[in-house]
């Protein structure tokens, strides 16, 4: 799921990136056209691409508030749903509504895990706490009949020039490398069906040479997401959604 190549900027390495991501992944880059092929300047490139599916579709919700947002739409499981849809969910723990984490299970090795008021610094500890409270949770690890199960569509689509890295000097075994220019893409989907990730990334620089019974899992507020391979103790992606118009065409009524 992950390509990456690095090279003198020609127009040559360009191709060779276009036509490897295209062979590999059957995608196309948004960040290769911003930089400057004229073979002078080093270029690193990196694309992680993964999509995944659930076995079976989840229930979708409709449209409810998320925070203080009106039409939200959500997918999950509600009181009707068929034990299938709450056999691709595994309870991680469960304190109250707003302190939990699940875990979504796919037809691959990916595993979407959703927290909600999960406490650290920085997406590692947050990752670590969740772990933690996991391997303590002496309560019902299975998904309930009387369970239910509410998420926010997720549809991320950000591109950006990070300019903070402008400058910065990489120094390797062969050159000592001068940061002029960093752009990331970042593609990101979750729905009913599964989802797809595609983050992208190019780094251009100059070298000086070379009930009581009912939990409530509902995602209306903010929370964290992490993709993980099984079996793997570290996921390879982490995001926090607060701001949920960041992630969603938000029309009024």
């Amino acid at each position: 799921a992950y390509y990456n190549k690095y090279g003198y900027a020609t127009e040559s390495l360009k191709n060779t990136i276009k036509k490897d991501i295209k062979k590999k992944f059957n995608t196309t880059s948004e960040v290769l056209d911003e930089f400057d092929w004229n073979g002078k300047n080093y270029f690193i490139y990196a694309m992680l691409y993964k999509e995944f599916k659930f076995k079976y579709k989840f229930e979708e919700l409709g449209k409810d508030k998320f925070k203080n947002m009106d039409n939200i739409e959500y997918f999950g499981i509600r009181n009707s749903s068929s034990s299938k849809l709450r056999d691709q969910v595994k309870v991680l723990y469960y304190q109250d509504i707003n302190n939990f984490a699940v875990k979504l299970l796919t037809t691959s090795d990916e595993e979407v895990i959703l927290s909600r008021g999960a406490k650290g610094s920085n997406f590692l500890s947050v990752y670590e706490n969740i772990q933690e409270l996991a391997k303590n949770y002496e309560g019902n690890k299975g998904f309930g009949k009387d369970d239910l199960l509410k998420i926010p569509v997720i549809d991320f689509h950000n591109h950006e020039t990070i300019k903070e890295l402008d400058g910065i000097e990489l120094v390797t075994s062969v050159d000592n490398l001068t940061v002029n220019k960093v752009v990331r893409d970042t593609v990101f989907k979750l729905d009913a069906t599964g989802g797809k990730l595609k983050d992208e990334f190019g780094l251009g620089s100059f070298a000086t040479s070379l009930d009581k019974n009912v939990r409530l899992f509902y995602l209306n507020n903010e929370f964290y997401l992490f993709l993980k391979e099984k079996n793997k103790d570290l996921p390879y992606f982490a995001m926090n959604v607060s701001d949920i118009s960041k992630f969603q065409n938000i029309t009024s009524n």
